[in-house]
């Protein structure tokens, strides 16, 4: 009882987070990171913002069927607008919300709501990002082949370590990141290493046991089913288009002499760093990012790009709320929502 008085309030850290952000944004129009002018520019051609915000709609409706194919390998049928609205109500919810509420708990909970199969919904958004991540970093990972050398050796203000340049950094941590992926899905789909006495010692020691064990059988049931996650790993891919496709198009509005390639390889990192739960909506982070991954293909307008981007993705998040207001659930259930997702963590 003590511990629950004394534990500090979610809208507490929502505005500690919050202030971060605004400390990040404003240091980085002092440092000229972002340029109100570029900011202005890129609003006077707003057919493009338009674009871009069209876009942005395209490749979440895609991630929503990438979805429903790994739903239906686990038998739960529904439907992809039905899948669409929740995910657009669980990116609204991550921004406004009380302590930042998951988006990705929201949609865990309301996925497996009312069905026997909990667990196995909950692994299927789980399993959903990974696809996602996995396909943004193997196409990183063709962008570094284009242009090794050059990015091999490439210094950046910021990103440099320990005499390391940059972009070797750059490169090393992409890298690390594919082969822990690989090891990763290895492991899981691995039917050995199920018979063994190792997993078996670890299950009995992590907590939760029984969802965990649920879970790892949820993920290890697509290794009988390749045809699923083949399919939607060719729907990640095509999922990814839109995203390269909306910085692209930012680079344009803010008069940058950007090229896709460019965005290939810059975004997916920028984009981890962004999803991490420090603001409210990645609000800052992204600008942040950008402003110091840009600079390896030779842009300077990266702080620019990502500020463009983070406020369209707020208009997209607004947008999400639209679905919630229409939508059947009420706010307690979303709390609900994301604390039970917070309490199996």
């Amino acid at each position: 009882m003590t511990a629950e008085r004394n534990r500090i309030p979610r809208w507490v850290w929502t505005l500690v987070k919050l202030a971060l952000a605004a400390c990040v944004v404003a240091v980085m129009v002092h440092e000229g990171a972002i340029r109100p002018e570029h900011l202005e520019h890129a609003a006077q051609r707003w057919p493009l913002l338009l674009a871009a915000l069209g876009t942005v709609l395209v490749g979440i409706f895609l991630t929503s069927v990438r979805w429903g194919v790994l739903l239906r390998a686990q038998d739960i049928q529904i439907r992809v607008t039905d899948l669409f609205r929740l995910t657009m109500t669980g990116l609204f919810f991550t921004l406004v919300a009380p302590g930042g509420l998951g988006g990705d708990a929201i949609k865990a909970y309301f996925v497996g709501r009312g069905r026997e199969k909990k667990a196995e919904a909950a692994t299927t958004v789980f399993l959903d990002r990974f696809l996602g991540l996995a396909t943004m970093f193997l196409a990183a990972a063709a962008m570094i082949a284009v242009d090794f050398d050059r990015l091999w050796n490439a210094e950046v203000k910021g990103l440099d370590l320990s005499g390391m340049p940059g972009g070797r950094v750059l490169v090393i941590l992409i890298a690390a990141c594919m082969g822990s992926m690989v090891v990763f899905a290895a492991a899981m789909m691995s039917r050995r290493l199920r018979r063994t006495g190792l997993f078996a010692a670890v299950s009995r020691l992590v907590p939760f046991r029984r969802t965990v064990r649920r879970v790892y059988r949820a993920i290890h049931l697509y290794r009988d089913h390749p045809g699923a996650l083949c399919w939607a790993a060719l729907v990640s891919v095509g999922a990814q288009i839109p995203l390269y496709m909306i910085y692209y198009l930012y680079g344009i509005a803010v008069g940058a002499d950007i090229q896709l390639w460019h965005v290939a390889l810059i975004v997916p990192p920028a984009m981890v760093i962004r999803v991490l739960p420090l603001a409210p909506g990645g609000v800052g982070q992204g600008a942040f990012a950008m402003s110091l991954l840009f600079p390896l293909v030779g842009l300077s307008s990266g702080g620019d790009i990502g500020a463009v981007g983070d406020a369209m993705f707020v208009i997209v998040y607004l947008i999400g709320g639209l679905f919630f207001l229409f939508g059947k659930a009420s706010f307690s259930e979303m709390r609900a929502a994301a604390e039970s997702g917070a309490e199996s963590e």
